[in-house]
């Protein structure tokens, strides 16, 4: 069975549906957006006000890079700074 090539195109979304899809999409983000900014203010209030006490460790702590974020290559990277201490 051939399709014909313009029965394909019309079944395509056309530009205003994705148009309003990506707005759809930006609003959604945004809103969670607003509850992460949200989240994160009340943990540092939360340790501003005493609430949360922050532990001292009896060792040096290096950071390296976001923690929220995975794949970027900071366990190699720990590994490596770890092995020149």
């Amino acid at each position: 069975m051939v399709m014909r090539l313009s029965s394909i195109f019309t079944r395509l979304p056309t530009a205003r549906k994705l148009l309003f899809m990506g707005w759809v999409l930006l609003a959604i983000l945004r809103g969670m957006s607003y509850l992460y900014e949200f989240g994160v203010c009340c943990k540092l209030n939360l340790y501003e006000s005493g609430f949360m006490k922050r532990e001292r460790l009896n060792c040096c702590v290096i950071s390296i890079g976001n923690i929220t974020v995975g794949g970027t290559g900071k366990t190699p990277t720990a590994q490596k700074k770890w092995s020149r201490l």
